[in-house]
């Protein structure tokens, strides 16, 4: 809802409005949704934001299927000991009907998007982390940052592996080099990776005088006591929400020294970022909404907190600013 705001105050694509492009988990989807193009046209993205807004109101049950035998009370207790929560089969067909192109040659079959159609002149990075070899992953095409080559990756896959949170759903095995790789959310080391992302765009701009505009996006965030009730629980209790915790924790620390280094909030410290203004978009809620919440209430919630957010200066000052920089007349 935020970025549909953004694209109607400044009447222009998110794909033509920023350069560089991150997300995940659930930022997966919206990263790669907004910059995959069109099959016959490299410069216009397939799908707008208000296409990704129906997707997660209309589908949000296919997302979040909850296993047959999760809908049986007296064996609950059992699947959730020894099953991720979610099934997936609903989940990958719903992500490679989005995520594909109609085959010209027959039209009864689909062709997946891959990482190589992306919009032109837009870099997309997609943490993930690869449990098969223990290693942090950014999936990703940028081809001249000595990168492993990720453009034949398909975008359903690679948004299975950013959005395969532990306990919630399993994780995504992905053959590659003829050997099976296990990916789960790269959520558990890199929430918010608005830092890796400035980085990748300093590396790729040779002018040492370019201004940077970076714009991260929260998925709102609740200051009360949500965890007090756990303070002497053992494992089981700990386990899904502490996927959360882990999350948010880690997202709050990138945003604050990412803020701290641009706007320092004392006055002896000296501005480490001095090239990039910084805007943070993020709700602040009143009640908690559980990661996995599809029922109407948390949905209008949400909706409302969208509302809330887009009304706010800082985000008028965002869009003053795009509008003052015109990032569509930059080449890169």
């Amino acid at each position: 809802m935020v970025l549909h705001e953004l694209e109607n105050r400044v009447n222009k694509s998110i794909a033509e409005i920023f350069h560089f492009v991150a997300g995940n988990s659930t930022g997966s989807i919206i990263a790669l949704g907004l910059t995959v193009s069109e099959r016959d046209n490299k410069s216009k993205p397939k799908f707008k934001p208000k296409d990704l807004v129906e997707l997660y109101e209309k589908k949000r049950y296919e997302i979040f299927e909850r296993t047959f035998l999760s809908h049986i009370p007296h064996i609950n207790f059992l699947t959730d000991l020894f099953k991720d929560k979610y099934g997936v089969d609903k989940f990958e067909k719903l992500l490679y009907d989005k995520f594909s192109y109609e085959d010209p040659s027959n039209k009864n079959t689909k062709v997946p998007c891959k990482f190589r159609d992306i919009v032109n002149n837009v870099n997309v990075l997609i943490p993930s982390y690869n449990i098969t070899t223990k290693e942090e992953v950014f999936f990703n095409n940028f081809l001249k940052h000595d990168s492993p080559d990720y453009t034949d990756y398909a975008i359903a896959d690679v948004v299975r592996a950013s959005t395969a949170a532990p306990t919630y759903f399993p994780a995504k095995q992905i053959i590659e080099n003829k050997r099976p790789n296990n990916y789960i959310d790269g959520g558990i080391f890199m929430n918010n990776p608005v830092f890796e992302i400035y980085l990748k765009a300093k590396q790729d701009e040779h002018d040492a005088n370019v201004e940077y505009v970076v714009c991260s996006l929260g998925t709102g965030i609740f200051k009360g006591e949500t965890f007090n009730s756990l303070a002497d629980k053992g494992e089981l209790k700990w386990a899904a929400p502490l996927v959360s915790l882990m999350m948010d924790a880690s997202c709050e620390l990138a945003e604050n020294n990412f803020k701290e280094f641009v706007n320092p909030t004392h006055n002896n410290k000296a501005k480490i970022i001095k090239d990039a203004d910084y805007y943070r978009i993020q709700a602040t809620l009143k009640k908690e909404i559980p990661l996995d919440a599809v029922d109407d209430q948390s949905i209008e919630y949400l909706k409302e907190a969208a509302k809330e957010a887009i009304g706010g200066k800082h985000f008028d000052d965002l869009v003053n600013k795009i509008k003052k920089y015109k990032p569509w007349e930059q080449s890169s």
